[in-house]
């Protein structure tokens, strides 16, 4: 099933006991901050990868999908990235005998990426906000060079 609407996805998280998500990239966090911001933290029983590298996200297990036993394959699965990976994923999870497979369309994935980043627990990692303050003092000093241009005074703006 594919939710295209943010009041599917609310009705499916609401009404599962357990549910995987594939994916442990920043779609995966975005769900899981997703969950977490309702109170359903509790259902994530996993996350699902081709090639694990790590044996735990954000608290949960990590597994990979040809390890997964006959019950943990029954379990709903959500596939936590973008559109562009959800075939491949969709056919490996079935190969492997999963049936109740989801996805989520492309603009509800932007909309709960946007609702991850606004809950303020979304980490942007060391690389990532040091891009962020380049970026920040970038502007700051390209806004006080056409200041100064127009002739106008900046002091103690840096």
């Amino acid at each position: 099933m594919k939710f295209t609407e943010e009041l599917e996805l609310k009705e499916f998280f609401s009404g599962v006991d357990k549910v995987a998500f594939y994916g442990v990239g920043g779609m995966g966090k975005n769900l899981y901050i997703y969950l977490k911001n309702h109170g359903w933290e509790k259902k994530l029983a996993f996350f699902i990868v081709t090639k694990k590298n790590v044996d735990e996200f954000w608290g949960a297990p990590v597994k990979e999908a040809g390890e997964l036993d006959e019950e943990e394959r029954s379990l709903p699965v959500v596939i936590a990235t973008r559109k562009n990976f959800h075939d491949s994923i969709y056919s490996s999870l079935a190969a492997i005998g999963a049936t109740d497979i989801h996805t989520l369309s492309e603009s509800l994935l932007n909309h709960v990426e946007y609702l991850a980043n606004q809950s303020g627990q979304y980490d942007l990692g060391p690389g990532k906000k040091r891009h962020a303050a380049w970026l920040m003092r970038k502007k700051r000093i390209h806004t006080i060079w056409k200041l100064s241009r127009m002739g106008c005074r900046a002091e103690g703006a840096i």
